[in-house]
């Protein structure tokens, strides 16, 4: 029998801010995406670091599909581009 994924909610109170907004599809930060067994607990298979800078680091190559874009919180970051390979790579 297929193992039920654990109550999210209970396992943002431990981990906080990851949050699935649509079926399958999460946002998280930082703490979140360094937890290996917290990300297989809830199905994650592949992993969007949208960072602003090449210090925030993909952890667990090899275990996850991971895509590293650059992204800055400025109001002249153009996300087009940015949307478009996130899309595509989730798609």
């Amino acid at each position: 029998p297929k193992t039920p994924k654990p109550h999210l909610s209970k396992l943002n109170n431990i981990f906080n801010k990851m949050n699935e907004f649509h079926p399958n599809l999460f946002i998280g930060d930082l703490m979140a995406a360094s937890h290996k067994s917290y990300l297989k607990s809830v199905g994650i298979t592949h992993i969007i670091n949208l960072a602003s800078s090449d210090g925030v680091i993909n952890h667990f190559q090899g275990s996850f599909l991971y895509l590293k874009l650059n992204c800055y919180d400025s109001e002249s970051q153009n996300i087009e581009p940015i949307v478009e390979r996130c899309l595509s790579f989730i798609s």
